[in-house]
């Protein structure tokens, strides 16, 4: 259509010269070739080309340098040079290519600083300060550049990196505490960051380190239960047991607060085992510990108490690995194999001609790969080997360049770890042996900030081993030696990490262990089939067509015979057998080429080459082919529009025209609605075309009924069919006829439902005839009018009652006569607020409301004119309906509709009252109320299918919060819908308990206990829970379930305990406690019930509590709750002023005074009032059991005390303060349309 236009313009040109064509400007046309330059620079660049794609950037810049894509292709050439945008990428690129990487970057931040590019050049900026590698090396300059995203870029991808970065930026400074605000304020502004799990974790360190043992611990707690799929939350398991048991809780005689000190037994706890010099330590699958022990000539196991329970000899043993399979492999100085079996010698290489096979001279140590490969470090050659299960030499893997090798580990995905002496760091291998990247550390600095050694790298790796979650622990004997301040700091640090590793109760300490970070979870590499795909392309694209047809003979391996539902990997296959044909001819192997030419036929007939990039000739050897392989089928049906499938696969709607099938036989299958589905066999040859027609038989018929009177909704099985209209007698005569069309065979219920009158039904039988389709005609049915009595009561009493809109007197109101049926009622208090439901009223039934204020939910349905497109306006409106059906379910909020000029409401809006009705008040004064919120939900166009766009407004902040949906998807937008009815919790059933899981007991132990039920039934530090109600606990989350799901009121609890060895039964009664809106935690419809849906519905439902609560403390948790969400939104200013309201909170455990001093000083400090956000923050420091969520929280204290202490210390906020950016000028796109970067 567009092009024959364009053709019409033309000729009009040449005939009629008067006629002119404007011309776009000039701006508009260096747009487009600025988009057009881009978009083939980012494909050549993503197809490997990368000297063509620079070369298509650069020409962008110097012919459009103003255009909305320089900022990106600035972007995509730095990325080509300097491509780290991790921690772990550090030191693994050149000075060249780090230098104009920079200079690509640098010209982001001073020239397009507006720009959607301008975070992304920022995080590479920081990286490059960062970076080992520059000699320029600034850690302070990096530090102001990751934070520079956080502040002027809060809702780009990069913020939440960026603030991961800028802690670890300061601790590789030393600045432990700023380091630990840091974190605290990304998972207070973002906790459902993908980033919140390891700012979790280290933040546990952190308190840690800083002597708050209890924080760390439920740090940890947190990280299990608010990720428990994470690799983490094992790794947290894990190190909640150890701090427990390292640093256990004791109780003074006078039961004051427990305090924390070192367990000194815990490390002797192989005293009695006879070791005398363990050398290595391995977990077997079954969780047993084995130990080393080179002198004994033993290995010896210990169970989960450090007993020993078994030992095995093996000739002076120096190194020992876990079988994944299960048993152990051990290894001496010169020989290895299986506990139980003999040792045998391994081989060193392959047997020459006449020559004997070389031998390990001197065995370094051992370990076992996932697929049950041995490696094996031959110190004598400084190499490493690898083996088969039965210790059959494969080969060498690496070998030192220098120095000699030292500690060796397999990571859950076969990644090798190897220590370098000479280089002092750690290499990471692929399972091929190749080169991946290195670990060095930077210089470490002893508490307080004083500088260490000053040198990068470890002093003396001894061992390397990895956990279940991939973390990678390095054994450094020497390091600290000359710093005892540091040993002692880290002394306990060294025993935990060995504990880690060992995973068990059990420490061997060989020296200083040192966390060097996580080895799986740093890097996340591309899904292997679509990568292996990319790589034959780019070898096929440089024209190394043996390397291309090996790598993409890789991927077809990958792949199998992937069926057409898969379709990622369908294409991908598709596309390496067209990739291998095009290699193949290029080598000039053609019968090579024309076999994956045929298969990928067969595989999917339909696909065509690119004719525009692949050679005429190699595409005219694919028709060729394809040509001796395929035929077509034209399909005719009746009834027309039936869907059609070909061999079980999807194949369209009926007719279908020249459709290609593989010559052979198929089975051609088709469906319909109100039809049996049948199906042909056909046989189609090689070039041939048949028409075929497939006939299906009638299995339904259609239904013609009136009413009497008419306007009455028909409802067939539950489903609503529409309305009757009006008859020639009129509205209360007999109604026009009403046609049900397509109704299955068998009985059928049809409902008749009308305003004011009795619902009638009635049940018949449908029978379909083959030869006679005319519709079944059934009687008029009579739908007589109702009544019924209604009486209504409020809390306060005083309000106007409006039934169905007409005030009807006030509350309490006597029994008055209204319309049985669905109808609307509203109850209107005292400003604006007011109470509004849909009733069911029964006729003849006399009803008695009792009502309550509810905050106003105003509902806005819309429709893109763009989502129009292949809709009609029946089915377009069809769906506003539905979701303004699934509003009126609603029971939380009084629901007004908005009317739209693209949405307009159907006659009926079942219930769901006007906006200009809204309890007498104005539209715009209803909505201005603080108890109003709006739900605006738009159709747009999407990629396949229209979406649904729900936002959500309130007075109390300018921006929505919105979520998409396919339009279609009904129980996913309804399910989110229904999350409306879920009132924002103020209190919670609570114990006081506080709890820990651990790898030490069999259920949750008592970490303490607060003032509340569990400490008046007598719980105790230490009490280990043993089951509730008879059942045993698996952990604490499911006691906290317990918890949350009690009756209202709460029952009392039957709990088994289990305190010094003795076993108690004790009683416990949860109690309603406050609770706090957690203002850290994402907002969506993807979370879970219980969630935060969206933050403007708590506020305004928050508001409306601090309202109409009866008094305190009820009135203050309310207002704290909405403060709250002010702190959310960035609010802080607003959040000061309620602040500044007289609560009435009290003192101590849970939701306290404490809580509202630390989010006064979270105010303070966002607005730069740094003596009074230090001095709200000592304020909560002072009570160590006031939490931010609920009686059973985390502590606020600790956070409270590294806050202030910073703020103290001078500086007011880890975020230094920048000026916003101003808006960019000239042309753009909205957001989210232009091509990713």
């Amino acid at each position: 259509m567009a092009k024959t236009l364009l053709q019409i313009l033309l000729l009009g040109a040449m005939l009629w010269p008067g006629l002119v064509v404007p011309a776009r400007s000039e701006a508009a046309a260096a747009d487009d070739s600025g988009e057009n330059l881009y978009l083939l620079g980012r494909r050549l660049l993503d197809e490997g080309k990368t000297a063509q794609g620079l070369q298509q950037l650069e020409e962008l810049l110097r012919v459009a340098p103003d255009s909305e894509y320089a900022d990106d292709a600035l972007l995509a050439e730095g990325r080509v040079y300097y491509p780290v945008v991790d921690i772990s990428g550090l030191g693994g690129v050149d000075l060249q290519r780090l230098e104009k990487g920079s200079g690509f970057f640098a010209r982001i931040r001073e020239r397009y600083r507006p720009s959607n590019s301008a975070p992304a050049a920022l995080y590479s900026l920081g990286f490059i300060a960062m970076d080992p590698v520059n000699p320029r090396r600034n850690l302070d300059e990096a530090y102001a550049d990751f934070m520079a995203v956080r502040q002027l870029h809060p809702d780009s991808q990069e913020a939440d990196l960026a603030a991961f970065a800028a802690a670890r930026c300061d601790l590789a400074q030393g600045a432990e505490g700023r380091g630990l605000v840091t974190l605290l304020n990304l998972l207070e502004s973002d906790p459902g960051s993908p980033l919140a799990e390891r700012a979790r974790f280290l933040a546990s360190d952190l308190f840690d380190r800083r002597g708050e043992i209890g924080r760390a611990l439920q740090e940890l707690q947190v990280l299990r239960e608010q990720f428990p799929e994470s690799p983490l939350a094992a790794s947290s398991l894990q190190r909640e047991s150890l701090l427990y048991r390292l640093r256990r809780l004791v109780r003074s005689p006078a039961g004051a607060a427990g305090a924390w000190k070192l367990d000194e037994g815990f490390a002797a706890a192989t005293g009695g085992a006879g070791l005398k010099s363990p050398r290595s330590l391995a977990i077997s699958a079954d969780g047993t510990l084995w130990v080393a022990d080179e002198k004994t000539d033993a290995l010896v196991a210990f169970d989960a108490t450090g007993k020993a329970i078994a030992r095995q000899p093996w000739p002076r043993p120096i190194a020992l690995a876990a079988d994944p399979a299960g048993g152990l492999r051990a290894a001496g100085s010169r020989e290895a194999g299986r506990p139980g079996e003999a040792p045998i010698a391994p081989a060193a290489g392959a047997a020459g001609k006449d020559k004997e096979v070389p031998k390990v001279r001197r065995i370094g140590t051992i370990a076992v790969a996932p697929d049950r490969r041995v490696l094996l470090i031959d110190d004598s050659e400084s190499s490493l080997l690898r083996y088969g299960p039965s210790m059959q030499f494969e080969g060498l893997l690496y070998r030192a360049r220098a120095g000699s090798l030292k500690g060796l580990a397999i990571d859950p995905d076969g990644r090798i770890w190897v220590g370098l002496e000479k280089t002092r760091d750690v290499v990471l291998l692929d399972p091929s042996g190749r080169e991946l990247r290195h670990i060095r550390p930077q210089p470490v600095r002893s508490p307080g900030g004083a500088q260490g050694r000053g040198e990068e790298g470890f002093d003396s790796i001894q061992a390397l081993a990895t956990d279940a979650a991939g973390n990678l622990y390095v054994l450094d004997a020497a390091h600290g030696a000359d710093r005892p301040a540091a040993m002692k700091h880290h002394l306990f640090r060294s025993l935990l990490s060995a504990a880690v590793i060992a995973r068990s109760a059990v420490v061997i300490p060989f020296g200083f262990l040192l966390l060097a970070g996580p080895a799986s979870a740093e890097e996340n590499p591309a899904e292997p089939a679509a990568a292996m795909l990319a790589e034959g392309k780019r070898l096929l694209g440089e024209l190394k067509f043996d390397p291309a047809v090996r790598k993409l003979t890789e991927t077809l391996s990958a792949l199998g015979q992937p069926a057409p539902a898969n379709e990622a990997s369908f294409t991908l296959f598709c596309r390496a057998l067209d990739l291998r044909a095009q290699a193949e001819i290029s080598l000039g192997r053609a019968k090579k080429a024309e076999a994956d030419f045929a298969l990928l036929v067969r595989t999917n007939p339909s696909y065509q080459l690119d004719e525009k990039t692949v050679s005429p000739k190699i595409v005219q050897r694919f028709r060729k082919v394809r040509s001796g392989l395929i035929g077509f089928v034209n399909v005719a049906c009746d009834p027309e529009g039936a869907t059609l499938t070909i061999d079980g696969q999807p194949s369209g709607s009926c007719p279908l025209a020249d459709r290609a099938v593989v010559a052979g036989e198929h089975v051609l299958a088709g469906s319909h609605a109100g039809f049996d589905p049948a199906e042909l066999p056909v046989t189609v040859g090689p070039g041939e075309k048949k028409d075929l027609r497939l006939v299906l038989t009638p299995n339904a018929r259609a239904v013609i009924l009136q009413t009497v009177p008419s306007g009455v909704e028909v409802i067939v099985d539950g489903a609503s069919a529409g309305v009757t209209a009006a008859g020639p007698e009129g509205e209360e005569g007999v109604s026009a006829s009403f046609t049900l069309a397509a109704l299955a065979p068998g009985e059928h219920e049809v409902t008749f439902r009308k305003v004011c009158h009795a619902e009638q039904s009635r049940r018949f039988m449908v029978v379909v005839d083959l030869i006679d389709r005319t519709p079944v005609v059934l009687k008029p049915v009579e739908v007589p009018r109702a009544t019924a009595r209604l009486s209504v009561v409020s809390l306060p009493a005083g309000a106007t009652v409006l039934f169905d809109g007409e005030p009807i007197g006030q509350t309490p109101l006597a029994e008055r006569e209204v319309c049985a049926g669905k109808r609307s009622l509203e109850v209107a208090f005292a400003e604006g607020i007011r109470w509004h439901e849909s009733l069911d009223i029964a006729a003849g039934r006399s009803l008695q409301i009792s009502t309550h204020p509810k905050a106003e939910l105003w509902l806005s349905l819309e429709a893109d004119p763009a989502a129009t497109m292949g809709l009609t306006e029946d089915e377009r409106l069809g769906i506003l309906d539905r979701v303004r059906e699934a509003a009126t379910g609603l029971r939380n909020y009084n629901l007004n509709e908005l009317a739209a000029a693209s949405a307009a409401p159907a006659a009926d809006s079942g219930g769901i009252k006007p906006a200009s009705d809204a309890g007498g008040a104005k539209h715009g004064e209803a909505r201005g109320e603080k108890s109003g919120l709006t739900l605006s939900v738009r159709l747009l166009p999407g990629t396949v299918s229209p979406r649904l766009r729900f936002s959500v407004a309130s007075p109390f902040h300018a921006a929505p919060e919105s979520w998409e949906f396919d339009a279609a998807d009904g129980a996913r937008w309804g399910g989110m819908l229904s999350r409306f009815d879920e009132p924002l919790r103020l209190q919670a059933p609570a114990t006081g308990l506080i709890l820990l899981d651990t790898l030490l007991a069999g259920g949750p132990i008592v970490l303490s206990v607060r003032p509340g039920p569990a400490a008046e039934a007598g719980f105790a530090p230490g009490d280990e829970i043993v089951s509730v109600d008879g059942q045993k606990v698996a952990g604490a989350a499911t006691l906290h379930k317990m918890w949350s799901d009690a009756q209202r009121p709460p029952s009392s609890r039957a709990i088994e305990i289990r305190r010094q060895g003795t076993v108690r039964q004790m009683t416990l009664f949860p109690a309603p406690a406050p609770t706090l809106l957690p203002f850290a935690e994402s907002a969506g419809a993807s979370t879970s019930s219980g969630g935060i849906l969206s933050y403007h519905k708590a506020a305004v439902e928050a508001s409306l509590a601090a309202s109409i609560a009866p008094g305190e403390p009820a009135r203050s948790i309310a207002v704290l709750n909405l403060m709250a969400a002010l702190l959310h939104f960035g609010e802080n200013a607003q959040a000061l002023r309620e602040a500044a309201r007289h609560l009435d909170l009290p003192a101590g455990a849970g939701i306290s005074r404490a809580t509202l001093s630390y989010l006064s000083g979270i105010a303070c400090e966002r607005l730069g009032m740094k003596g009074e956000a230090a001095e709200a923050f000592r304020s909560a420091a002072g009570d160590d059991e006031a939490t931010l969520d609920s009686l059973e929280g985390v502590p606020l204290a600790p956070a409270a005390r590294v806050r202030a202490d910073i703020l103290s210390a001078g500086s007011s906020s880890p975020q230094p303060s920048f000026e916003q950016p101003p808006p960019r000028s000239g042309p753009g796109k909205p957001e989210g349309q232009r091509p990713p970067r």
